[in-house]
């Protein structure tokens, strides 16, 4: 015998009778269900429109990396002819200004072409370069570049020097780590 409140098989909850399903309870599932259809339907345009966004913005990415990597490329080569004096000698400061114009242009470059990476990546064209290097020219570039103009390390940036040994290179990307380091 069946508990008071508990349903029988074949038993419907809108309906009084076994096996009965009232009017309104088909009619609710009928909106429901179209309901859900709808819904997903909008799911399937908006995940439409994010692509073709998505694809748009990697299209700008690169197109902007390209755009940026043509004139630092020609500033970095006047600095680099300047600094060797192929138009006038120049004195010790204005060296040491040019070798931070062109380190930091260096390191804007590379942050441009880490940019077309990530545009790269996000599109599936990507491919890793594995190289070894020596991890203390790295923390030196990031040093070098960090530096003020006066010569003074950057009180807000602390930078900590290990004693590696010369056999210690690494099989990283070197500009991924010089971002690291120089964040």
């Amino acid at each position: 015998m069946a508990r008071k409140g508990s349903l029988k098989r074949g038993q419907s909850i809108a309906a009084g009778r076994p096996g009965e399903r009232s009017s309104t309870a088909k009619h609710e599932n009928t909106r429901l269900f179209e309901e859900v259809q709808a819904r997903t339907r909008e799911l399937a345009k908006t995940v439409e429109d994010l692509e073709i966004a998505s694809q748009h913005k990697n299209q700008f990415v690169a197109n902007m990396s390209h755009e940026l990597r043509t004139p630092l490329a020609a500033i970095l080569g006047y600095a680099e002819l300047i600094q060797e004096g192929f138009y006038e000698p120049q004195g010790p400061k204005s060296l040491d200004a040019l070798t931070r114009i062109r380190s930091n242009g260096k390191h804007l470059l590379g942050l441009t072409n880490t940019v077309l990476d990530i545009a790269k990546i996000e599109s599936g064209q990507f491919t890793l370069n594995m190289s070894e290097y020596a991890i203390e020219s790295v923390v030196e570039t990031v040093r070098a570049t960090t530096e003020l103009d006066n010569g003074c390390p950057d009180a807000g940036a602390a930078l900590a020097f290990a004693r590696l040994s010369p056999a210690s290179g690494s099989s990283w990307q070197r500009p991924r780590w010089n971002c690291a380091l120089g964040s």
